[in-house]
């Protein structure tokens, strides 16, 4: 029997709403229907930054920014659907993720214990009530209660879509932050990880150019014009976080506008294109070292062949090609010569997790998040 569902997910770029149409059949095959980004109006983009990157959090402007985002995720789905020809009541769930507002997994000193946890804001009851659509929501609390790092959770449909019993598959995400699934040949357990930043420096770079303020780097052009500074290289690869052991997982709060200062205290004494293929170096050489320090029992690096690439970083034809020149033994290639479209796998892994909480089927791994064992994922409203 299959179903419809919707999946929705805004990354840390708050560029806007990815939303895709799924049909899922059971046991788990699916075909991605429907696929559309809808852009933030400039001036909420930049009120959700604030709210976000402030330094002293307002409770009201939070709650203000949950409510307002979750009429938005609404609004966004009508018109959606609306555009397919589809009917709400079609529609067996929405998979929400919302806007990362906080991701704290590994724990902080608070009234004489210790709290972790995540927080995503876009309220799902105001989306359920708005739409007449039941919501799926809050992915990565139960994780986190089991001891793992509530993310990635991109290997639910890696294994789904990717994993081949004869041929060994890296799944590489690039979106704000980049994370790595090895999908060994045969049984052996998955492993995946937050490998550091993606995009995330990039566009706050690109944002912030003095006489070409860009979204992102379009095609990797401006990397391609620089030359990267290795002094500034190496400071950046001196974060903890990369030499931090999996499972782990990493977001904003290690590499948002506090780390991009690293570049921009040297923006006076370098071309500004220098900094952009410095950060793009950085995001490409995480990776690689990544990729090249997978342990197992039964395999290592060697025994991937393929390197399958989605995210908005795929679009980056330096920063994908410098990828193939750091890992020449893979054969590097996007989800979309796999048959699905590299802009859309997050918002269709939303729609899968959905499916997952409806069908009572587990989506972690503690192989990939540290988690006690395995569970179904999320919260769904009445």
């Amino acid at each position: 029997m299959s179903e419809l569902y919707v999946g929705i997910m805004s990354g840390t770029s708050l560029d806007g709403l990815d939303l895709a149409l799924v049909r899922i059949e059971n046991p788990f095959s699916m075909e991605l229907l429907a696929f559309e980004n809808v852009a933030f109006p400039e001036g909420q983009r930049a009120e959700y930054f604030d709210v976000i990157q402030s330094a002293y959090w307002e409770p009201a402007k939070i709650l203000a920014m949950n409510h307002v985002l979750g009429e938005n995720i609404a609004e966004a789905v009508h018109s959606f659907l609306r555009n397919q020809r589809v009917a709400p009541q079609r529609v067996t769930a929405i998979g929400l993720h919302g806007i990362t507002f906080w991701h704290c997994p590994e724990g902080f000193e608070v009234h004489g214990g210790v709290g972790r946890g995540t927080l995503q804001l876009g309220d799902p009851f105001t989306v359920a009530a708005h739409t007449g659509i039941r919501v799926a929501f809050d992915f990565r609390q139960t994780d986190i209660a089991l001891g793992g790092q509530g993310a990635p959770l991109v290997p639910f449909l890696d294994e789904k879509l990717f994993h081949d019993p004869e041929l060994g598959r890296i799944v590489l995400n690039l979106g704000g932050i980049a994370n790595l699934t090895f999908l060994p040949p045969g049984e052996a357990e998955i492993i995946a990880f937050d490998t550091g930043p993606a995009n995330m420096v990039i566009d706050h770079l690109m944002q912030r150019h003095p006489t070409d303020p860009l979204p992102y780097d379009p095609d990797g052009d401006f990397a391609a014009r620089g030359k990267v500074l290795e002094d500034l290289l190496e400071i950046c690869l001196a974060h903890p976080f990369f030499s931090t052991t999996p499972p782990k997982s990493t977001g904003r709060e290690d590499f948002g506008p506090s780390f991009c200062r690293h570049f921009l205290r040297t923006k006076n004494l370098a071309c500004y294109e220098d900094l952009i293929a410095t950060a793009t170096m950085l995001t490409v050489v995480t990776i690689a070292d990544a990729v090249r320090g997978y342990r197992h029992q039964q395999f290592g690096y060697t025994d991937f062949k393929e390197l399958i690439v989605s995210g908005g970083g795929a679009h980056n034809l330096t920063l994908m090609k410098w990828l193939q020149e750091q890992l020449p033994e893979l054969t590097v290639k996007t989800t979309d010569e796999l048959g699905l479209n590299c802009d859309a796998k997050e918002a269709v892994l939303m729609a899968a997790l959905a499916w997952a909480l409806v069908h009572k089927q587990p989506g972690n791994f503690p192989s990939v998040s540290g988690a006690s064992r395995r569970a179904v994922l999320g919260a769904i409203t009445p």
